[in-house]
Formats: C-alpha cells, structure tokens, sequence
C-alpha cells in the first residue's frame, strides 16, 4: 500500500443538525427501546441524513454513521433492557443502532438519485469500555466475554452488505486501555472478548480505536481486527510510542488521527492568538477552524506521521469527538480540510468545493 491508497474517515461522533444533542440521545434511545413517538422518529430521522449528507459532502471516503447516542448507554441500556437468559447478554434482534436504522431510507434515496451505494463506517463500542464503565476495574472474564458476545450482535446487525448501504470498516472503540493503569483484566479473557465481538465482520477491515498506543500490543494476537487507531493530532507524541517494528511482524495497519477535535482546546489557542472568544461570537467558528486546523496544518501532521510509518498508514482523519462541537457546520469544516489535506498529501486533484 502506498499513500495515494490511504482511506480518509472519521470516528463517528457528530453534532445533530437541527435538534440539541441531549434530546438527540433521548431519542436514540428511545427508538432502541420501540417508544418513539412517530413526530420524534421524523426528527432524529432528518438529523441523521442531514449530518450524513454533510459527512459525504466533505469529501470524507468512508464516513461513520452520525453518532448521536452516548457510547456506552446507547449500548448498554438496550443490554440491560432487552437481556437474554444469559447475564449482560442482549437480545440479538434487539442489537440495533438507531442511527444506522434511520441511515437505510437515506441511503436507498441516494442510490437512487447516483446509482452509488452508501459506503459506510460503523463503531460499536468494545466490551471492555461496556465493562469499565459499568462494572468497574476488576474484569471477571466471564462477564466480560457476556459483553463481547452482545457486542458481537450489534457488530453482526452493523456489517450490512445490501444493495443501498454497505459496511466497509467495523470498528470496536476501547478508549480507556492504554489509559486506564486500574484495568486488573487477564490479557486472555481480553484477547478472547475481542474476537468475540468482531466476529461477525467478515472481509472488511476491522479497527480497534484506542486514544493511546500504550496497550496496542495486546491486539497484535486478535486476529480478527487488521487496524489499530490511535489519536495523534491533539497527542503527537503517541507516534513517538508505536510499536512499528511489532505492526509489521503481525501484519497490522494503522488509523492515525491528523485533525484535532477537542474544541475547547482549539478556541483557547484561537482565543490567545486572536482575542476572538467563539463562544461569545459563534459567527467566527469557521474563522477559527480554518486558522488552527487549515489544510496545511493538517497536511504537515500527516507528513510527519507518513515519514514515520509509511505504508502502514492505510487510514487518516480527524481525532474523536466532533459530537461536543456546537455547530454541524464547523464540524463539516474540519472534515473538508482533513479531505484536503490528504488528497494534497496524495497528489490528488479533486476539488470538493
């Protein structure tokens, strides 16, 4: 693989264009339990197209679904609701992401309007975040291959391959290893939880996304995920961490984050070169994103990246969290300077204006 094959996406989470994200997250979970109201099923409805449509019109290869539901209670709650005879075990009809639900009709209208399937990035979260967030530090393996195996369904009912809408990256998001020095988890029981829970995503590339590459080495023997993501834009120094020597003798990728997304970092820095405070005047937003995330200063970030780790670099993006962001507008904008810098960085020519 060379860098003009590199993949540009994104983490998943996005502002809801046109409603408040709390009440988008009521609604998510709403939908998961089958109490939605059908006026509430219409809105949560347009937000998601809407903020899809911006995705794609970003230029982004393979976006996420718009994450709008919390990333644990989105999944746990359902796990909680709707379990089976087993312990923390869901229901597997009930493993249903109501953003990817509502993301069918979207996609069945584009095909359509261009003839092109929808191609699509879906995250589940993994069971050891399901775990720590629920039941605390001390991870008891059976409990948590019971996680892994209602994490396994959500990623079996995500892996769609339909004429309108295909899954061509799964990921399984573990935030917290790497981070977490508390985890007491035997690094078995792990391995096992994770190849439990990707299982399903048969012949598409499978991702683990961490914010730290302290831990990625416990991935190098699940066979089942092929790339490992971490954070890098607002953490440069997590590449002076990768193992490349230990990717490449197991046949690992990696997914670097070359944008940053916290926002409250990015209008501080705006603030102190600026004097303009964007929570006063929200007006400057896209100033702001263009002057501290621009295309060139992304571009220079992918550049160090790619003479570090070369054709091990299959994806690039944004970091996580453009859901805390509080315009989709701005969020968009960000995405649109990623796309750019990376195609430069390619040698490519599209414009996406």
């Amino acid at each position: 693989m060379n860098a003009r094959k590199m993949i540009t996406d994104d983490i998943g989470s996005f502002p809801a264009p046109g409603i408040e994200r709390k009440r988008a997250q009521e609604i998510a979970l709403s939908i998961a339990s089958g109490s939605c109201c059908a006026e509430d099923k219409t809105l949560f409805d347009n937000a998601v197209s809407s903020a899809m449509q911006m995705k794609l019109d970003s230029g982004i290869d393979v976006p996420n679904f718009p994450q709008f539901a919390d990333m644990i209670s989105g999944f746990f709650s359902l796990i909680e609701n709707f379990q089976s005879d087993e312990p923390w075990v869901v229901q597997r009809e009930k493993a249903a992401i109501p953003e990817i639900e509502s993301l069918k009709k979207f996609a069945k209208k584009r095909y359509d309007e261009t003839g092109k399937p929808l191609e699509l990035r879906a995250c589940v979260t993994g069971p050891l975040e399901l775990y720590l967030k629920t039941a605390g530090n001390s991870v008891e393996g059976d409990l948590l291959a019971n996680i892994a195996k209602s994490v396994s369904f959500f990623v079996e009912n995500s892996a769609m391959n339909e004429k309108y809408i295909k899954t061509s990256i799964l990921s399984i998001d573990e935030p917290s290893l790497g981070l977490n020095p508390n985890i007491m988890a035997d690094e078995g029981d792990l391995a096992k939880a994770w190849e439990i829970s990707v299982g399903p995503a048969k012949g598409i590339d499978v991702h683990v996304h961490l914010h730290s590459p302290n831990d990625m080495d416990k991935f190098y023997g699940v066979a089942g995920v092929n790339v490992i993501g971490i954070e890098a834009a607002e953490e440069p120094n997590n590449l002076g961490i990768v193992d490349k020597e230990g990717l490449e003798e197991n046949g690992k990728f990696l997914r670097i984050g070359v944008a940053r997304t916290n926002i409250f970092g990015i209008a501080s820095d705006f603030l102190g070169k600026t004097g303009i405070d964007v929570w006063r005047e929200p007006a400057k937003l896209g100033q702001m994103v263009d002057d501290m995330e621009g295309p060139e200063i992304i571009g220079k970030r992918l550049e160090k990246a790619h003479g570090m780790f070369g054709e091990l670099i299959k994806y690039v993006g944004p970091d996580c969290g453009l859901g805390s962001w509080p315009t989709a507008q701005a969020a968009s904008l960000l995405l649109k300077n990623t796309t750019r810098a990376v195609n430069e960085f390619k040698g490519g020519n599209r414009n996406i204006l």
